[in-house]
């Protein structure tokens, strides 16, 4: 295929993608979502990842919300599934079923091509992390992008919303099921003050105090066994 026979059969795939989407569509977003939320309960504490927070006005809630449903998600959804990904609507003679079910009659192929794409948008967020923090997005140096916990986010938020897009067909219930977790984790399970390296600068703030309160806990206990003797003479004083 050249290229420009892909780029029309892109084009295609993307156009299909944006009709309406139907109630078993919807359902199986809403499905995907609570599976989401299943899975990231190991995370959820006050030690962990995703640490209880909450926006400061119903105003920056609203604006953040926005742009989330903009990008990430929108955007990563119209190229890494719309785009790349087989549609049953556009891929008929690939050996897709245009009847909408849990998943797609996918040759072994088209399987390893929907895990490549996968492999791709997990390790997109490993070269984006540091790039975003350049541009001034964010201020955390990439360390959130990096790390193992949010990798694994996500990789189950991609395979999510893979699978309802395979099923589907349509943009907008991958999209859905990439914006609300987004959106729940930037806004309520510290995801925003992460990105801004707050919560970085807390843990070392409060992992100096530690440091400072245990030397003056030392400092205290030594001076409880110190006992000072006075001989009879007076003359010396003898620490024990």
């Amino acid at each position: 295929m050249d290229v420009g026979s892909l780029l029309l059969l892109c084009r295609a795939r993307l156009t299909a993608a944006v009709g309406v989407p139907s109630g078993r569509a919807v359902l199986a977003a809403a499905g995907a979502i609570l599976v989401l939320a299943a899975a990231a309960l190991p995370l959820l504490g006050r030690h962990g990842f995703l640490a209880w927070s909450k926006p400061p006005s119903a105003r920056f809630a609203a604006l953040l919300a926005l742009r989330a449903l903009l990008f990430p998600s929108l955007a990563e959804e119209a190229f890494w599934r719309a785009t790349m990904l087989p549609n049953a609507h556009t891929d008929l003679s690939e050996g897709l079923t245009s009847d909408w079910g849990m998943l797609p009659r996918l040759s072994a192929q088209q399987w390893l091509w929907v895990l490549a794409c996968l492999l791709l948008f997990v390790a997109m967020h490993l070269a984006s992390g540091p790039l975003l923090s350049r541009v001034g997005a964010t201020h955390d140096q990439g360390r959130t992008f990096h790390d193992a916990r949010f990798l694994y986010l996500a990789t189950m938020l991609g395979i999510a919303c893979s699978i309802v897009y395979l099923g589907s067909g349509n943009l907008w219930a991958a999209t859905l099921v990439h914006w609300l977790p987004v959106c729940v984790w930037l806004l309520f399970l510290g995801g925003e003050r992460r990105l801004r390296g707050v919560s970085d600068t807390s843990e070392e703030s409060t992992s100096d105090e530690s440091s400072a309160e245990g030397s003056l806990r030392k400092q205290l206990l030594r001076k409880r066994k110190t006992v000072f003797c006075q001989p009879r003479d007076g003359t010396e004083t003898y620490r024990l």
